[in-house]
């Protein structure tokens, strides 16, 4: 059976959270021919719901062919851009980021797809991806905050469940932009039958201490300062496991991930100062 423009604009719904910026998304819009004002959340709506039939039935032949390249050309180099390489010392690491860059263009470039078979199959393409796998999900990066999460582990779980959790860590992530108090209490659920709850309070060191130790239900956490630094040196849940994060305040510089046992199942957080 064929696909349909309903069937894009279903497929293209799941990749509606795009980490594009609102200017790449208003050069998708004008090349598209629509409404480049509004919010980010209406030039998706719109890029996510055009008719690629009602567009080309406007264009015909060679016109139509250089357009449409034209607008592949510089959107991928916005989203090339955006999706920026990062170097990390551990090989695990770097593939744990390689495969979240993969991910996030791939949806990006499903957004400006010219067919219903091109989009779907960048679509299917992140489904097979992220099956079985840990990545790290970058949320608000102008604020530079870090939420590591496991994806569920049954291969029935469709693609919904990615983007609940991406929606979910941006919702937090959102809450906090504005927040310039000392002492934040974070709180993600994750979705359907893999769903965990954390809620953890991180308070920054005052001036005379050299570290702080924070416990509640699910485990301790230890930080320490040097300089700029804040490591979270040690998070463990109930089940044993051991989660390392470390990290740096400082503007541009990269994080990492170590594992020191088992994956976690369970989300850690991090709040830069």
């Amino acid at each position: 059976k064929p696909l349909t423009n309903d069937d894009l604009e279903a497929k293209r719904s799941e990749a509606r959270h795009s980490q594009m910026t609102i200017d790449t998304l208003r050069i998708v819009a004008e090349r598209l021919q629509l409404d480049t004002s509004g919010s980010k959340t209406d030039l998706i709506e719109r890029i996510s719901t055009c008719c690629p039939k009602q567009r080309s039935q406007q264009e015909e032949g060679p016109a139509l062919q250089n357009r449409t390249q034209m607008t592949k050309t510089e959107v991928r180099a916005k989203i090339e851009e955006e999706w920026t390489e990062e170097h990390f010392e551990r090989s695990r690491d770097q593939h744990e980021y390689n495969l979240l860059r993969a991910i996030g263009r791939d949806l990006d470039i499903s957004m400006n797809s010219a067919s219903v078979e091109e989009a779907v199959s960048y679509i299917d393409a992140v489904k097979k991806k992220v099956k079985d796998q840990m990545i790290l999900l970058k949320v608000a990066k102008k604020y530079r905050w870090d939420v590591a999460v496991e994806l569920p582990q049954s291969t029935d779980e469709e693609l919904t469940d990615y983007i609940e959790v991406i929606d979910r860590a941006r919702q937090v992530a959102a809450g906090l932009l504005g927040n310039k108090n000392k002492s934040i209490t974070i709180n993600i659920e994750l979705a359907k039958k893999w769903h965990t709850f954390i809620s953890q309070r991180v308070t920054p060191f005052n001036s005379t201490a050299n570290s702080k130790t924070i416990q509640n239900e699910y485990g301790t956490i230890r930080l320490d300062k040097k300089g700029t630094k804040y490591d979270v040196r040690e998070w463990s849940n109930k089940m044993g496991r051991t989660w390392v994060y470390k990290t740096s305040n400082t503007y541009g510089s990269q994080s990492n991930f170590f594992e020191t046992k088992n994956r976690p199942q369970k989300m850690a957080v991090n709040h830069r100062s």
